[in-house]
C-alpha cells in the first residue's frame, strides 16, 4: 500500500501540500480502516505516559520512538480521509495529550505545517463545523508553551492565522476568543522580533483584527436575525442539490454544510471577547513604542511622566487606531439590559462620555481600561485621529472638559499649534 500513498516529501520539495487520499488508492474503504488503526495505535502510545505514571518514559525504546511521532502524526492528518471525522479528532486529542505531557518541543519543527488549515482541519465539511474548536484550541496551547522557540516567519504566519480566525464570526465566539487571547499572550514575543518594521507590522495587523471585530459585533443584532430567517427549516442541504462525494467536499471552495453562529447568546459570548480585548489592549500600544521605527521623538515635546506613550504612526496606522477606537465605543452600547440602541453617529468622546454617567461599576471599569489606552498614546497621535471631533464634540458635550481634562486639554494646546 505505501507504493500508493502520496509522496508528501516530494510535495513539499515542490512547495504543494498533497491532502486526503490519493487517487491511487483502488480500495477507499479499506484505506480507511488502515489509517484508523494507525491512529489509534498513536493514540495508544500518546496516552501511555500518563497511564504509566511516567515509567515508560524511562525505556530506551519508547525514547527512541519520541522523535517519529511528529512526522507519524502530521502524515496521518494529512491522509486522513475527509468521511473520517472521528478518527480525525481522536488524532488530534491523541497530539494534544503528546503536546500536554511535556513533549511539545517534538513538533516545534512542525508548527508551520499545522498551521496550513488543510492539514490541521482537513477538507471535509464535517471536519471543518466540528473539530475547528478543538484544532484550534491545541494549537493555541503548542505555541503558547514553544513560544520563546519560535521563528519570525513562523510568528508571521500565527498572526495571519489567528487574526483571521478574529475575524471569522461564523464558527462562534470561542475561536475568536482563543485567538485574541493568543495574540495579546504572544504581543511581548513580538515585539522582540529583531526586526523592528516586522514586529511593528504584525501589532498593527493585531489591532486592525480587533477593530474589524469590533465592528462586526457593532453589526451582531441585524446579522443574528438574518442568520436566523435564513436557516433552513429541515435540510441542510439544498434540493436537487447531490451530495459531493470523497474528498471531492472541499470546504474551501464550497460549503455542503450551512454556517450558523453556534452561540446560544452571541450578545453575551461578544461582550465577553470585548472584555477580554480591553483587558490586554493597552500592552500593545506600550510594545508600539518599543517598535519605534522612525527618528528619535524630541524630548521637549514627549509628555510629562508618560514613559510607556506610543508615538510616531503613519497616516495608515493612525486608520487602525481610529476605528479601533470608535468601534470600541459603540460596543458599549450593548450593557443595555433592553435593546441596544442604534449605532451612533456621536464621537468617540461624547459615546465614552455618556457611558461613564449612569451606567454599572462592572461598566465603568471596563470603559475606565478603554480610556487608560488613550494615555498610552502621544497628544500628536491624538491630534491626528481626534483634531475633527474635539470641536464639535464640545459644543455638543461642554462637561467633557471636566470628564477628559487632559485628554482634551493637550489636544487643544496641539490644535493651537497647528
Amino acid at each position: 500500500m505505501s507504493s500508493t500513498l502520496w509522496d508528501h516529501a516530494a510535495a513539499a520539495a515542490e512547495g504543494t501540500v498533497l491532502v486526503g487520499v490519493s487517487p491511487d488508492i483502488g480500495n477507499r474503504a479499506v484505506f480507511g480502516e488502515f489509517i484508523t488503526a494507525q491512529v489509534e495505535s498513536l493514540s495508544f502510545l500518546a496516552y501511555q505516559p500518563q497511564a504509566s505514571e511516567g515509567l515508560l518514559t524511562e525505556l530506551i525504546e519508547f525514547n527512541d520512538l519520541l522523535p517519529t511521532l511528529p512526522d507519524i502524526a502530521i502524515r496521518l492528518l494529512k491522509d486522513c480521509p475527509c468521511e473520517k471525522a472521528r478518527v480525525r479528532k481522536e488524532l488530534l486529542e491523541a497530539i494534544r495529550s503528546i503536546i500536554n505531557f511535556n513533549f511539545r518541543n517534538l513538533f516545534l519543527g512542525r508548527i508551520g505545517e499545522l498551521l496550513d488549515e488543510r492539514i490541521l482541519i482537513g477538507k471535509g465539511a464535517t471536519d471543518d463545523e466540528t473539530l475547528r474548536p478543538l484544532a484550534y484550541n491545541m494549537l493555541v496551547d503548542l505555541i503558547y508553551h514553544v513560544r520563546d522557540h519560535l521563528e519570525p516567519s513562523l510568528i508571521r504566519k500565527m498572526v495571519e492565522v489567528y487574526t483571521n480566525n478574529l475575524q471569522d464570526n461564523s464558527h462562534g465566539t470561542f475561536i475568536q476568543i482563543i485567538s485574541v487571547k493568543l495574540m495579546l499572550n504572544m504581543a511581548e514575543h513580538i515585539a522582540r522580533i529583531p526586526d523592528k518594521v516586522d514586529a511593528r507590522y504584525y501589532l498593527i495587523m493585531i489591532l486592525d483584527a480587533i477593530g474589524q471585530t469590533f465592528g462586526a459585533v457593532n453589526k451582531l443584532p441585524k446579522l443574528h436575525r438574518q442568520q436566523s430567517s435564513d436557516a433552513a427549516p429541515d435540510n441542510c442541504l439544498a434540493e436537487d442539490e447531490p451530495v459531493p462525494g470523497g474528498d471531492e467536499i472541499d470546504i474551501f471552495n464550497a460549503m455542503a454544510i450551512k454556517a450558523s453562529h453556534p452561540g446560544t447568546d452571541p450578545v453575551g459570548d461578544s461582550i465577553l471577547m470585548f472584555e477580554t480585548i480591553i483587558g490586554g489592549l493597552k500592552n500593545i500600544f506600550v510594545l508600539l513604542k518599543k517598535c519605534y521605527i522612525g527618528s528619535p521623538i524630541d524630548p521637549k515635546s514627549a509628555p510629562a511622566r508618560r514613559e510607556d506613550t506610543s508615538y510616531g504612526f503613519t497616516a495608515e496606522e493612525v486608520v487602525v487606531i481610529s476605528k479601533l477606537f470608535h468601534e470600541g465605543a459603540n460596543v458599549f452600547r450593548y450593557y443595555q439590559r433592553d435593546e441596544p440602541a442604534a449605532k451612533s453617529n456621536r464621537t468617540v468622546l461624547e459615546l465614552m462620555d455618556s457611558h461613564l454617567i449612569s451606567r454599572t461599576e462592572e461598566e465603568k471599569v471596563i470603559l475606565e481600561k478603554f480610556l487608560a489606552v488613550l494615555f498610552c498614546i502621544h497628544p500628536s497621535t491624538l491630534l491626528d485621529i481626534f483634531s475633527d471631533q474635539i470641536p464639535t464634540a464640545l459644543v455638543r458635550a461642554p462637561q467633557l472638559r471636566k470628564t477628559f481634562p487632559t485628554l482634551i486639554e493637550s489636544n487643544i494646546c496641539c490644535l493651537e499649534l497647528h
